[in-house]
């Protein structure tokens, strides 16, 4: 669990994801589930430059570690 940037109360974690869809496969034979807000907080920093914002790393980190989860829960319930 990663204490989420700009936020004291909020954490990342991508595995309560996983878990999450896992026990819901198993538990409520195999919902539909739609993920319609999955997103990041982040410290407000207004000295940093337009083309270093665009970039956003940190946003693209967060997503790439949920769909990662996401795509282990799919290979644990189909095996």
């Amino acid at each position: 669990m990663k204490q989420a940037e700009g936020s004291i109360y909020i954490f990342s974690y991508p595995q309560g994801l996983q878990k999450l869809l896992e026990f819901m496969k198993q538990n409520y034979q195999s919902p539909k589930i739609y993920i319609t807000e999955n997103g990041i907080t982040e410290a407000k920093n207004v000295t940093l430059g337009l083309d270093v914002v665009l970039k956003d790393p940190h946003r693209i980190e967060c997503i790439l570690r949920h769909l990662y989860r996401i795509k282990m829960a799919m290979k644990q319930v189909i095996h």
